[in-house]
């Protein structure tokens, strides 16, 4: 754990002071850094040097890691004796972070980030077997509904697989302007303007 000190303007003395959170840092499933605020303790400590901060957040640390396991001593990692004040506070945190039920937050998180990644797809482990373009096609055949061209064509004689056919060569020829016989094979291969028009397979 560790303090994140910033200088804000503390309305109760006018002045800008230290303003302090207490906060974890972990890493999530893809190895990327964050951090979870543990406490925000706000203007408090003032009085504490920089170096007595550290103490604090230290102290923390090893109440924290003790409820992890039984057998750690108690501020065994911190070597000088601890200050009267600075150890006041760490009872004083540890308590409310106990009250508040923030010991396991950063567990908590990591498990909420790996059930989403669980969630996510890997895209370099996907294989598009038959990838097809569609963007432009659909605003094509839309441009086309607009102007009415099936309805033209329908008072024209025309059969419905007539229309859709045309339609189909007229917005392959626009999108992608393929000789006559190489629209068949964009169709086939490249473009989904079939499937939007509702040709069977």
């Amino acid at each position: 754990m560790y303090f994140q000190v910033l200088h804000r303007l503390n309305p109760k003395s006018g002045d800008y002071e230290r303003y302090c959170c207490l906060k974890e840092s972990f890493r999530d499933t893809t190895g990327t850094v964050r951090n979870r605020t543990i406490l925000t303790t706000g203007f408090q400590m003032q009085e504490l040097s920089f170096d007595e901060l550290q103490l604090v957040a230290k102290g923390l640390t090893s109440l924290y890691n003790r409820q992890k396991s039984e057998n750690q001593e108690l501020f065994k990692d911190i070597d000088e004796p601890l200050p009267a004040n600075v150890n006041a506070y760490i009872q004083q945190y540890w308590a409310q972070i106990v009250k508040g039920k923030r010991l396991d937050i950063v567990d908590k998180a990591i498990k909420a980030l790996e059930k989403k990644a669980s969630k996510m797809v890997d895209s370099d482990s996907i294989k598009h077997k038959d990838a097809r373009d569609v963007g432009t096609e659909w605003i094509c055949l839309q441009a086309l509904r607009e102007l009415g061209m099936e309805d033209f064509l329908r008072q024209e004689g025309w059969d419905d697989k007539s229309i859709r056919t045309a339609i189909a060569h007229l917005i392959i020829r626009t999108v992608y302007q393929p000789s006559e016989l190489n629209s068949l094979a964009y169709m086939k291969e490249n473009s989904a303007v079939c499937e939007l028009l509702g040709f069977e397979n």
